[in-house]
C-alpha cells in the first residue's frame, strides 16, 4: 500500500500543470481534457478536479472535435503542464508563438494521438533553466504539419509524421524497431542537442536518438553530443542530410572495452561480437539515396547497406555483420584492439553524395503556376506595404524579373518550382545572350519556356542539374537550393563567421552558401537557430533573396561618405546604394574642438521629428568619449592627425528613433538598421 501511495503521488507530480498566470493566482495546476466529456478541468495538487471555461487568453478548446486552438497562448506556472487525456488536434494560428513553461516537470502531453497544425511554434520550456522540464510527448502517434516544436527536455511519441516543420529538443524518441509506428520526416528539420551535468563529482551525459522504421526525404537531421545512445530499426533516406554524433567524451578506450567485446571462435576461426548503444548504431536495414550520412560511431547492419548515388564509407563484412567506416585496417577486430590500447584512433562514418546537388524524385503533380505571368501594376492587393517583401516585389516587377498574374494579384505565397526560380535568376542577371545548350537534359526540351534560363545557369556553373541528364524543372525549389544558386551567381566567395543553425551541417552541400548568405545579410534563417534548408521557397522569398543580394546586401554597390576636417578627409564609410534619397548625413562637432564626426539619420523619421538616428562616427582628440554624455560608444580605431593621436568611436542609439505608429517609417528605419555592421566594417582612414 505504501508503494502504491508513493506511485500515485509521483504520477500526480508528473501531471501537475498550469493555466495562464492571469487565470489563477498561485498553486500548482494541470489542464485536462477528459475522455468522458471532453471538458477542460483544473486539477489542484490539493484537491479534486474542477471544471473551468473552455477558453482563455490565447486559447480555445472545442470539446466536440477535441481541438485546442492556440494564438500566442502562454501557459506559465510553478510546476506541471498540459495533459490531454485523449487524442486531439492542436491548431496554431499562423505566425503565433505559444509557450508552456514551468520550473519543474512541465510539458505538453497527450494520452493518445496528437496532431499539430499551423505555421507557428509551440515551445515547452523550463523557467529554471534545467534540462528536465519542457517536454512534448504523445503516447500515440504524433503528426506535425508546418509547425515548429521546441521541447527543452525531450520529444517522444509512438510514430511520427513530420511534414514541412521542425523539431528541436535534447532527446528524441519516436519508437523502436520492436514496436510503434514508423517515423516519416519530409521536407523538415530535426535538431537534437545532448547535454551534460556533474553528479557527485562525475560527468554524466544525456540525450538520445531512437526511432523504429525511419523514412527521411528532403530533410535534415542533426543530433550531436548525445549521451544515451542511438537506436534505429531501418533507415531509408532520400535527398537528405543526416548527422548522428555521441558526445566525444564518451568515445574512449575504456568505454569501448565496456561496449565492444569479441572472442575468437575456436571451431570456425570467426569472432563473436557484442555491441553497446553508446558506441554503435545498430539497425536492420540502411538505404541511402543521394543523401549524406555522418556519425562519430560505427554501424552494425543485419543486411548489406544500399548506398545509391553515394561514395565514401568502406563496408566491411565481419561474418554477416556489416560495418561502414573510413580508412581503417581490413582486420577489423585488430583495429578495435588497437583503438582500445590507444594506438589507433576511433574513426566514425562519413558518406557524402557524388553530386553536391541533391536529386529530388520527380514531382507527379507539376507546379501549376503560370510559367510566364502577365505583367501587372507594381501595386498588388495581396502585397501590403507592411509585408517584408513589399520593396522586393516592387523592385522585381520594375526590373522585369517577375510579374503579376492576369487577375491582378502577385500571389506571394505560391511555391516556386526550379524552372520558375531559374527564370528569375536569369532575368536578375540581365537576361544575357547565351548558347542554347543545357547539358542534354532529357526533361527540358529546346521549346521549354525556361530552356534559355536553364542553359545560362548550366553554362555559368550555377547548376549541374539533379542528375547527369535531368534538371527536374517541376520540382519545388528548396531554401538550400536557392542559397546555393545565389552563392554560385555571386562567384562562390569566401565565407567567415560562426554557424548559428542547428539544421545546417558542415558536411551539407549548402553549408557555404548559407553561411555566406547570412554574413551578407541575405537571410537570417527561419529562427535564431534554424535555417530550414528543406522548406520550399515562395515567390516572395525568392525575390526578397535577390533584392537583398543585388540591392541591399554587403555585396551591392556602395555610396562613399567622407568625414572632413579642415579640408582633409579623415575617414570614409560606405552605405548601401538603396539608401540614396532616404537618409541624411549630419556634421557634428564640439564647441572646444575636441570632437567632430558625422551622424546618419533616416530622412523620413528625422523630418517627422522622431530622431531617425541610425549610426554615428566621431573622432576624439582626448579621452572625453569615456565620460558624461559622450560615454557608451565603441572604439573602432586610432589615427594620427598632424602628430596627435585621435580615437574613432562608433555609436548606435539605445532608444527608439522611429515612428512606431507608422508602418512606412518603421520599415524605412529598421531596414537601414540592419546595415550597421557592414557600414562599420567598411570604414577606411589614414594618418595625415
Amino acid at each position: 500500500m505504501k508503494k502504491r501511495i508513493v506511485s500515485l503521488l509521483l504520477a500526480l507530480v508528473l501531471v501537475l500543470g498550469m493555466l495562464p498566470s492571469s487565470a489563477f493566482a498561485g498553486g500548482w495546476y494541470t489542464l485536462y481534457a477528459f475522455d468522458e466529456d471532453g471538458v477542460w478541468y483544473q486539477v489542484s495538487s490539493m484537491g479534486k478536479g474542477t471544471k473551468v471555461a473552455n477558453q482563455g487568453n490565447g486559447w480555445e478548446w472545442d470539446p466536440v472535435t477535441k481541438t485546442l486552438t492556440l494564438h500566442n497562448a502562454s501557459f506559465i506556472s510553478p510546476s506541471g503542464g498540459i495533459e490531454i487525456c485523449a487524442g486531439a488536434t492542436v491548431r496554431m494560428a499562423d505566425g503565433s508563438k505559444n509557450i508552456v513553461s514551468a520550473r519543474s516537470a512541465g510539458g505538453f502531453a497527450g494520452r493518445g494521438d496528437l496532431t499539430f497544425i499551423g505555421n507557428a511554434s509551440l515551445e515547452a520550456l523550463s523557467s529554471s533553466g534545467d534540462n528536465y522540464s519542457g517536454f512534448v510527448s504523445a503516447k500515440g502517434k504524433c503528426t506535425i504539419e508546418s509547425s515548429t516544436i521546441i521541447a527543452n527536455a525531450g520529444f517522444s511519441c509512438s510514430g511520427l509524421d513530420l511534414t514541412d516543420g521542425s523539431i528541436s529538443c535534447n532527446s528524441f524518441s519516436t519508437g523502436s524497431k520492436y514496436r510503434g509506428n514508423s517515423t516519416n520526416i519530409t521536407n523538415s528539420t530535426v535538431s537534437v542537442e545532448g547535454y551534460s551535468f556533474n553528479s557527485y563529482g562525475e560527468a554524466q551525459y544525456r540525450g538520445g536518438f531512437y526511432a523504429g522504421i525511419m523514412k527521411v526525404k528532403d530533410s535534415a537531421i542533426i543530433a550531436k553530443n548525445l549521451g544515451d545512445g542511438i537506436g534505429i530499426g531501418d533507415l531509408n533516406a532520400i535527398d537528405s542530410s543526416i548527422a548522428l554524433d555521441i558526445n566525444p567524451a564518451i568515445i574512449t578506450p575504456a568505454v569501448l572495452q565496456k561496449h565492444f567485446i569479441y572472442t575468437k571462435n575456436q571451431e570456425t576461426g570467426g569472432f563473436s561480437v557484442s555491441f553497446g548503444p553508446k558506441t554503435w548504431i545498430e539497425m536492420d536495414e540502411l538505404e541511402l539515396n543521394h543523401s549524406t550520412f555522418s556519425s562519430n560511431l560505427h554501424i552494425r547492419c543485419k543486411k548489406m547497406p544500399s548506398l545509391k548515388g553515394t561514395q565514401g564509407g568502406n563496408i566491411f563484412d565481419l561474418h554477416s555483420i556489416y560495418l561502414v567506416y573510413p580508412n581503417v585496417a581490413k582486420d577489423y577486430p585488430q583495429y578495435i584492439q588497437n583503438v582500445m590500447e590507444g594506438t589507433a584512433a576511433f574513426e566514425g562514418v562519413s558518406i557524402t553524395p557524388i553530386d553536391p546537388s541533391p536529386t529530388p524524385t520527380p514531382d507527379p503533380d507539376p507546379n501549376p503556376l503560370d510559367p510566364d505571368p502577365i505583367p501587372a501594376e507594381t501595386t498588388f492587393p495581396d502585397v501590403p506595404q507592411s509585408a517584408y517583401y513589399y520593396e522586393a516585389v516592387k523592385w522585381a516587377v520594375k526590373n522585369r524579373i517577375v510579374a503579376g498574374y492576369s487577375d491582378g494579384r502577385f500571389k506571394p505565397n505560391n511555391v516556386c518550382n526550379r524552372a520558375e526560380a531559374m527564370m528569375m535568376f536569369y532575368r536578375a542577371a540581365g537576361s544575357p545572350d547565351i548558347q542554347l545548350d543545357n547539358g542534354n537534359f532529357t526533361d527540358v526540351g529546346k521549346d521549354h519556356w525556361a530552356n534559355t534560363a536553364i542553359c545560362w545557369a548550366v553554362q555559368h556553373g550555377i547548376t549541374s542539374g539533379t542528375s547527369s541528364n535531368t534538371f527536374s524543372p517541376n520540382n519545388k525549389l528548396t531554401r538550400a537550393q536557392a542559397m546555393t544558386f545565389l552563392y554560385r551567381l555571386a562567384g562562390s566567395p569566401q565565407i567567415s563567421g560562426d554557424n548559428p543553425f542547428k539544421d545546417v551541417n558542415y558536411n551539407a552541400y549548402y553549408y557555404y552558401p548559407v553561411m555566406w548568405a547570412v554574413d551578407a545579410g541575405i537571410t537570417s534563417g527561419t529562427s535564431k537557430t534554424h535555417f530550414s534548408p528543406n522548406s520550399n521557397c515562395t515567390r516572395a522569398q525568392i525575390v526578397t533573396f535577390l533584392y537583398r543580394y543585388l540591392v541591399e546586401s554587403t555585396n551591392a554597390e556602395k555610396i562613399p561618405i567622407s568625414c572632413e576636417y579642415n579640408g582633409d578627409t579623415i575617414f570614409t564609410v560606405f552605405v548601401p546604394a538603396y539608401w540614396e534619397n532616404t537618409y541624411r548625413v549630419l556634421q557634428q562637432s564640439s564647441p572646444d574642438g575636441t570632437m567632430f564626426g558625422i551622424r546618419f539619420v533616416d530622412k523620413e523619421n528625422y523630418d517627422a521629428g522622431f530622431g531617425g538616428h541610425i549610426i554615428s562616427f566621431y573622432v576624439y582628440s582626448d579621452n572625453s568619449y569615456l565620460t558624461g554624455l559622450h560615454a557608451g560608444g565603441s572604439v573602432i580605431g586610432e589615427i594620427n592627425i598632424r602628430g596627435k593621436k585621435h580615437t574613432i568611436v562608433r555609436r548606435v542609439p539605445t532608444d527608439v528613433q522611429f515612428d512606431m505608429d507608422s508602418t512606412s517609417r518603421t520599415n524605412s528605419y529598421k531596414k537601414k538598421q540592419k546595415d550597421v555592421k557592414s557600414i562599420t566594417d567598411s570604414i577606411t582612414y589614414s594618418n595625415i
